[in-house]
């Protein structure tokens, strides 16, 4: 009687594995169009709620900006195109893993939106955009001019006045100013990040 040896112990995990990792493999390409539209959504919902986002539609940052149009579709929407999902399916540890690069560090898909720059009655380009991602806490603009809130300018809720508040420098409202690397979009992932990371996990859902 001739008796066959079993597998052993790191055949069964090897071939287990390769199972695993060819199922997985098949659900990614298959689940990646409706996965990436889910990330999209939750992106997208993430930065259209946001506290800035509230505020240039008709709030202090509107009036500030002397913005006469609401441009938080259009940013909400290029920062939520803008990110790449990576699937790894050969990991050391795990079979699979994946991670989400978003929103590319230049900034340059949002700030070449027309909505980024403002054209002020004078004429002139005002980067309002790049000041709120970007400038923090740092002095925008010296021209002895001062915000007053009221019904008028072109927001319809404030109007630079000169000497007003003895033209103190304009910076960008601390509750609302970002650097590059902390910034309402950052804020609004990090605050959303655990819709974000379960809607990438679907990807090897049935």
């Amino acid at each position: 009687m001739v008796r066959r040896k079993a597998d052993s112990a790191e055949d069964v995990a090897r071939i287990t594995k390769e199972w695993a990792k060819e199922k997985i493999q098949a659900r990614i390409k298959k689940n990646r169009p409706r996965v990436r539209a889910l990330i999209k959504y939750e992106l997208f919902q993430a930065i259209y709620e946001c506290p800035e986002m509230n505020s240039l539609r008709s709030g202090k940052l509107k009036w500030d900006f002397g913005l006469d149009y609401d441009p938080s579709m259009a940013i909400s929407e290029a920062a939520s195109n803008a990110f790449i999902t990576r699937y790894k399916t050969d990991g050391a540890v795990n079979i699979f893993e994946f991670r989400i690069d978003i929103q590319p560090i230049s900034f340059l898909n949002i700030l070449s939106l027309p909505e980024a720059v403002q054209i002020t009655e004078k004429g002139q380009e005002l980067p309002w955009l790049e000041w709120l991602l970007t400038y923090g806490s740092t002095v925008a603009v010296i021209d002895g001019y001062g915000v007053k809130y009221n019904n008028g300018g072109r927001s319809g809720g404030a109007q630079m006045v000169k000497g007003y508040n003895f033209g103190r420098p304009f910076m960008v409202d601390p509750l609302y100013s970002g650097t590059p690397t902390d910034n309402f979009i950052t804020r609004a992932i990090s605050s959303h990040k655990d819709r974000i990371i379960e809607a990438a996990w679907t990807i090897v859902q049935i």
